[in-house]
């Protein structure tokens, strides 16, 4: 099994019986390196269909040009891979505070990339199904349960790469 751990910083991940490829465009960040230098804003590295998951913490709301990460992420992952990611989620102060943040993330973020009968102009529609997504907050010591919600909510979603076709009615459905 291959998993790519895109953004990883020094989140370095090891598994038996896996092979993590940790990704990141800083050749070492706190002592840690990844494995393979990887600029997001450019062509993923990786042959097409060769990866079965793809892990993100805290990296698209840096991306400029996310939609087109996204189709490179479904183009290197094979049919049924997963893409699991975590962004902060809108409007809590963490997702405007970072001035290193260039967009932010509600649950729809991902589901434009469902369904092209509902997004029939947008082009990375179609992509994935969305299986999972969870809004957490990260609790802060010496704050309250409230204030920790306000400061820093995120999202976690799990989607799945499926590839949508029309049936002989004209319904869009996962062929």
């Amino acid at each position: 099994m291959i998993k790519l751990n895109l953004g990883c910083g020094e989140d370095i991940r090891r598994e038996p019986g896996v092979d993590w490829i940790n990704c990141d465009i800083n050749p070492e960040c706190a002592g840690k390196k990844p494995d393979k230098i990887v600029d997001l804003e450019k062509p993923l590295p990786f042959e097409s269909g060769t990866i079965d998951y793809v892990y993100t913490n805290q990296v698209f709301e840096h991306i400029r040009n996310y939609t087109e990460l996204m189709i490179e992420i479904h183009r290197v992952l094979k049919m049924g891979g997963i893409l699991e990611a975590s962004v902060p989620l809108f409007p809590c102060r963490a997702a405007v505070a970072d001035p290193d943040h260039i967009r932010f993330f509600v649950a729809e973020s991902f589901t434009m990339f469902e369904n092209p009968e509902y997004h029939p102009y947008f082009r990375g529609a179609g992509l994935f199904e969305v299986i999972k997504t969870e809004h957490r907050f990260n609790k802060y010591p010496n704050i309250s349960v409230e204030e920790s919600k306000a400061f820093f909510t995120e999202l976690k979603v799990k989607l799945k790469k499926v590839v949508w076709a029309k049936d002989g009615n004209g319904k869009w459905s996962i062929s």
